[in-house]
C-alpha cells in the first residue's frame, strides 16, 4: 500500500495576520429552544443571518477541545480565549466550576489567539453542506431592532466541506462530545495532495497523531484529521512569528509581539498525570518512598475519583455541603499512590464521613505505612477502636449549633498497601481544628502542628505552654505508634493569632516549629534573632528542647509587613530552612545571598504583592547563614522546602508572575498560566545562587504545588490544575488527558540531575535567522558567566542529531584563551572570548537538525548534556533559530 504525504507548515508571519470574521456587533448571548444541556454532542450552528455572510457556521468546540470554530469557505478560524478571573478564579464556597453559554458569548474584550486553517490549493468553491439535524434549536435576539432577530437557528451535528480537494471531501462532526474530522476518498481522489497550513502560531511540534502548537495563549496539541487512505504526516518547521489578538465583538487588528518561548525537555519530566474524576480535586500534600513511589493525599468533591480494588474505602462518603438551594458535595480526603514511572495506581482509597473531609498530611513510616492527617467536620469520620480521640469535638457532633459547624484534625494510619487502617483519631476541642504539617519518626510516632480556636485543645502535663493564649493559637503534638495515646500536646502563641504551619525534627528528635504569628507577646528567647514584631504579622521559627518543656530558641523574622512561614526542613548539621512568602520591601535578607530585592509589585488596593522567601537558621537557632528574596513583580507563593544531602533547599509553590526566575536548562522556561504556575527551585548550599529553577503547569491556573523528593534526585510535585488541558502530561502515564474534565488532582515527576554550569550559546557568526553558507563558525560559548570561582570546565564536545552515543560527533570547541574556565572569571571582560568551534555543513543533509552540546568538569569527572539550538541545514546553509533545547 503506497503511503500518502500529508504535510502541516508554520508559515511565517511577517505582515499582519490576515483579518477574521469581521462582526459588526457583537454577539449577543443566544437563548436555547429547550434546555441546554448538552452532553454528549458538539453543537454546530447555522448562520442564518444573525453574523456576516462569510462565517457560514459557528462550533461549539475546537478541534483543542477549547475555544470557538467559525467554518468559512476559505478557512476554519480558531479562537482561543484567555479565560478571565471571573471564569477561571478559584470557587467561591468550594461550588464546582460551571461554564456557560454566557461565558462563551459574551463579548468581553479578553487576550487570547487566533489560529487560522486553511488548505493552499484546494477548490475555491469549496460547498459546505450541514448534516444530522439536531433537536436543539438557538435563539439570537440582537439589540432592539426585530429585524436581526433570529429565531429557532438551526443546529448541526455535523458539517462537510464537499471537494475540498478533487475527490476528497472534509467532515467534521463530534465523537464522545469532542471534535471529529475526517478526509473522505471519491473515486480517484488524490491524498497526495492535501495541504493544511496553520497560521498564528509560535511554532510547530511533532506529537502523536498530530501537532502540538505553541501560541502566546498557551500549548494545543490538534490531532491530525483520520482519513478513509493512510497517509504519513511530516513537519516542514518554519520560524513562525507570533500575533497577539485582543479579541472582542468587532474585528480588531492584531499586532504582533515577541514569539513566547515556550521550552519543555521531556528528557527532565519522567511523567506527569491527572488525578480526578468529574468534580474538583485537589493534591495537598506528597511524600515519595525509597522505591521512587510517590502518595499524595488532599480532597475531592467527585464520586467517581479513581480508587483501587481491596483499598481501604472505595465508595465516596460526602454528603451535601452549603446551603439550600446552593449545595454541593461535601469532599471526601483521599489517599493515592502511584507507581514508579507513573503507569498506574498503587492504591487509592477515599478517606472520610458524611461532612467535609480534606488530607493536609501525608508521611511515611520507616515500616513502609502511610500516616495522613488533616481536618475533618464528619462525625462519622472512620476512627478506631481505642485510638486517643473516637469523639468529634466534645460532642460527637463537631459541636453543630446550628449556626456553625466545627472541625477537628484527624490522623489516620494505613498499612503499606492502603487496604487497612492501623488507627485513626480525632485531635482536637470544642471549636475548630486544622493540623497543617505533620513529621514521622524512626519509633513511628507522629508529630504535628497547626492551628486551633479550642481553649480545651488537649494538652500534656509539663508541656511547654498549656494555656490557651488568644483568638487561634498554634499547637504541637505527638502520637504513640498506636495511636492510642497522646504522648505530648502544647499551645504555640501569643495574645493574637498564631498559627503552626510545619513541624520537623532534627536527628536528635527535638522539634522545630515554623509559622505567623500576630502576637506581640509570642514567648521568644534570649538572644534571639529578633525578638520584636516588626510588622502585622511575622514569621517565627521554635525549637524545643527533647522534654519539650521549654525552647531552646524561639524567634520572630520578618519586615515592616505581613510574613508567614509555611514550611520548613531541617538538615543534618540542625540547621533550619524556612520557607515562606513576604510583601514587606525590608525583609531581613543577607548579604550575597541569591536575591536582596523585593521584587513584588501592586497587587489589589495598593497592596504590595508578596515574593517568597528562604531562610537558613545556624544550628542554635540564633544566627543567620542566609536569607533571599524568590519571586517576580505578582504574588509569589512558597508551598514545601526540602533540602538534600548537599544542604541545596529545593522549594516549591505558586506564582503569578510572568517574571519569575528561571534557568536557561529550566523544563520549561516560560510562565504558562493565565493566572498562576507552580513553580520549582534549588537554591545553592550557601543560598548565593539558584542552580535550577522552573515553571510547571498549563494556560489556565495551577496552585497548592506540594513537593517531596527521594534519594536518587527526583522531585516529585502535587496539586491541582483548573482548566489546563495542555498540562504536561506524559505518554503512558496513569491519566495522561483530561477527558473533558475541568479542576483535577495532578501528580509529576521530574529528574533534576546534578548542577554543572551551562554553555551559554552566545554565538557571533552566525547571527539568528541568518543564512551562512559552507564553514560555519560556532564561536563564543561562555561557562557560567556568573561564576567568580572558575568551574574546572576543560572540555567542550558537539553532537549533530542525537546525544552521545547516537548522534553525529561533529568536533570540540577550543578555547581561545589560556584557561578553559577563564569565561568564568573573566567573561564580562572578555565577551567576545570563549569556546569555538569550526564546522563544515558539507554533506549534512537539508532538514530540520538538533545540536547537543556536552561539557566536561575536571574537578569530578562528570559530562553534562547542556541547552542546544535548534537549526535547518538547506543545502550548505544554517539557519539558526531562537529555540532552546534542554537538558536530559
Amino acid at each position: 500500500m503506497t503511503m500518502q504525504r500529508f504535510v502541516v507548515t508554520a508559515v511565517l508571519l511577517l505582515a499582519l495576520l490576515a483579518p477574521g470574521i469581521a462582526l459588526d456587533e457583537p454577539a449577543a448571548p443566544p437563548v436555547a429552544a429547550k434546555s441546554q444541556t448538552f452532553s454528549s454532542s458538539m453543537l454546530i450552528v447555522e448562520n442564518a443571518g444573525q453574523w456576516p455572510e462569510a462565517a457560514r457556521f459557528q462550533v461549539w468546540g475546537s478541534p483543542f477541545g477549547t475555544g470557538m470554530t467559525w467554518l468559512a469557505e476559505d478557512a476554519i478560524w480558531v479562537t482561543i480565549v484567555d479565560q478571565g478571573e471571573e471564569e477561571t478564579g478559584r470557587r467561591k464556597g468550594g461550588e464546582p466550576f460551571t461554564l456557560s453559554a454566557h461565558h462563551v458569548f459574551t463579548p468581553t474584550s479578553q487576550s487570547g489567539v487566533n489560529l487560522k486553517l486553511t488548505f493552499p490549493g484546494s477548490n475555491p468553491d469549496v460547498r459546505i453542506e450541514p448534516f444530522d439535524s439536531q433537536e436543539t434549536a438557538v435563539n439570537y435576539f440582537l439589540g432592539n431592532d426585530l429585524d436581526r432577530w433570529q429565531p429557532a437557528v438551526p443546529v448541526w451535528g455535523g458539517v462537510r466541506y464537499v471537494d475540498l480537494y478533487p475527490g476528497v471531501d472534509l467532515d467534521i462532526g463530534s465523537s464522545d462530545g469532542g471534535w471529529k474530522w475526517r478526509f473522505n476518498g471519491r473515486g480517484n481522489g488524490d491524498f497526495n495532495v492535501i495541504r493544511l497550513q496553520i497560521d498564528g502560531s509560535n511554532e510547530l511540534r511533532a506529537v502523536e497523531d498530530g501537532v502540538r502548537i505553541l501560541t502566546d495563549s498557551g500549548a494545543f496539541d490538534l490531532r491530525l484529521p483520520e482519513s478513509s487512505s493512510s497517509y504519513q504526516p511530516a513537519i516542514v518547521q518554519g520560524a513562525a512569528g507570533a500575533r497577539r489578538m485582543r479579541v472582542s465583538g468587532t474585528a480588531e487588528e492584531p499586532a504582533p509581539v515577541p514569539s513566547r518561548h515556550v521550552t519543555n525537555d521531556p528528557g527532565q519530566l519522567v511523567y506527569g498525570t491527572y488525578l480526578g474524576g468529574v468534580l474538583w480535586s485537589e493534591g495537598y500534600a506528597a511524600e515519595a518512598d525509597d522505591q521512587g513511589r510517590v502518595i499524595v493525599t488532599g480532597r475531592t468533591h467527585a464520586w467517581d475519583f479513581p480508587t483501587t480494588p481491596g483499598a481501604f474505602n472505595t465508595t465516596f462518603g460526602g454528603g451535601d455541603c452549603g446551603v439550600p438551594p446552593n449545595t454541593y458535595p461535601c469532599p471526601d480526603a483521599f489517599v493515592s499512590q502511584l507507581s514508579a514511572d507513573g503507569s498506574a495506581l498503587v492504591f487509592s482509597t477515599f478517606l472520610g464521613g458524611s461532612n467535609w473531609d480534606n488530607g493536609s498530611v501525608v508521611a511515611i513510616t520507616a515500616q513502609g505505612q502511610v500516616i495522613v492527617a488533616g481536618q475533618t467536620a464528619s462525625d462519622d469520620f472512620p476512627v478506631t477502636a481505642g485510638a486517643f480521640d473516637v469523639t468529634c469535638g466534645t460532642d460527637s457532633h463537631c459541636n453543630d449549633d446550628g449556626t456553625d459547624r466545627y472541625s477537628d484534625g484527624f490522623v489516620a494510619l494505613l498499612n503499606s498497601n492502603g487496604s487497612m487502617i492501623g488507627y485513626s483519631t480525632y485531635l482536637g476541642g470544642n471549636r475548630s481544628d486544622w493540623i497543617q504539617g505533620g513529621r514521622t519518626d524512626n519509633s513511628g510516632t507522629f508529630w504535628v502542628s497547626g492551628s486551633t480556636k479550642s481553649p480545651d485543645f488537649p494538652t500534656t502535663p509539663g508541656a511547654f505552654d498549656q494555656q490557651f493564649n488568644g483568638a487561634t493559637d498554634g499547637f504541637v503534638a505527638r502520637l504513640s505508634a498506636d495511636g492510642h495515646h497522646l504522648q505530648y500536646g502544647a499551645f504555640v502563641g501569643g495574645s493574637g493569632d498564631d498559627h503552626a504551619y510545619a513541624v520537623d525534627l532534627d536527628i536528635t528528635g527535638r522539634a522545630v516549629i515554623a509559622g505567623q504569628t500576630a502576637s506581640s507577646d509570642f514567648p521568644t528567647t534570649v538572644g534571639a534573632l529578633d525578638r520584636q514584631l516588626s510588622g502585622p504579622t511575622d514569621a517565627f521559627v521554635m525549637r524545643l528542647n527533647s522534654g519539650g518543656n521549654t525552647a531552646e530558641y524561639a524567634t520572630y523574622f520578618g519586615g515592616s509587613a505581613d510574613e508567614t512561614a509555611n514550611h520548613l526542613a531541617i538538615d543534618a548539621q540542625g540547621r533550619a530552612y524556612v520557607g515562606g512568602s513576604t510583601n514587606s520591601h525590608d525583609f531581613p535578607t543577607t548579604p550575597g545571598s541569591y536575591n536582596s530585592n523585593f521584587g513584588g509589585g501592586t497587587c489589589g488596593q495598593n497592596t504590595p504583592c508578596r515574593d517568597a522567601f528562604v531562610i537558613r537558621l545556624g544550628s542554635n537557632g540564633n544566627s543567620l547563614q542566609y536569607a533571599t528574596y524568590l519571586g517576580g513583580a505578582n504574588n509569589d507563593y512558597l508551598r514545601n522546602i526540602v533540602v538534600d544531602t548537599s544542604n541545596r533547599a529545593y522549594v516549591s509553590g505558586a506564582t503569578y508572575s510572568v517574571d519569575f526566575p528561571a534557568t536557561p536548562d529550566a523544563f520549561d522556561t516560560s510562565f504558562d498560566g493565565h493566572a498562576s504556575d507552580c513553580y520549582l527551585s534549588r537554591l545553592s548550599e550557601t543560598g548565593s545562587m539558584l542552580e535550577y529553577s522552573t515553571f510547571m503547569g498549563g494556560f489556565v491556573h495551577e496552585y497548592t504545588c506540594a513537593m517531596s523528593s527521594d534519594t536518587s534526585g527526583n522531585v516529585y510535585l502535587a496539586g491541582e490544575t483548573q482548566g489546563s488541558y495542555d498540562f504536561p502530561t506524559t505518554p503512558g502515564a496513569f491519566s495522561p488527558d483530561t477527558n473533558g474534565r475541568r479542576d483535577l488532582a495532578f501528580v509529576v515527576k521530574l529528574h533534576i540531575g546534578p548542577y554543572l554550569p551551562n554553555v551559554v550559546a552566545r554565538i557571533g557568526q552566525p547571527n539568528a535567522g541568518a543564512f551562512v553558507s559552507g564553514t560555519v563558525n560556532l564561536r563564543g560559548f561562555a561557562i557560567d558567566l556568573s561564576s567568580s570561582s572558575g568551574t574546572g570546565i576543560d572540555r567542550v564536545s558537539m553532537y549533530l542529531d542525537g546525544p552521545y552515543g547516537t548522534g553525529t560527533h561533529i568536533g570540540d570547541p577550543t578555547y581561545g584563551l589560556d584557561r578553559p574556565d577563564i569565561a568564568a572569571q573573566y567573561g564580562a571582560r572578555f565577551a567576545p572570548s570563549g569556546w569555538e568551534l569550526v564546522w563544515n555543513t558539507a554533506g549534512v543533509s537539508p532538514g530540520v537538525h538538533q545540536l547537543y552540546l556536552y561539557a566536561h568538569r575536571s574537578t569530578d569527572n562528570a559530562w553534562s548534556l547542556m541547552p542546544a539550538h535548534l537549526l535547518v541545514v538547506r543545502g550548505g546553509h544554517v539557519l539558526w533559530l531562537p529555540i532552546m533545547l534542554h537538558s536530559q
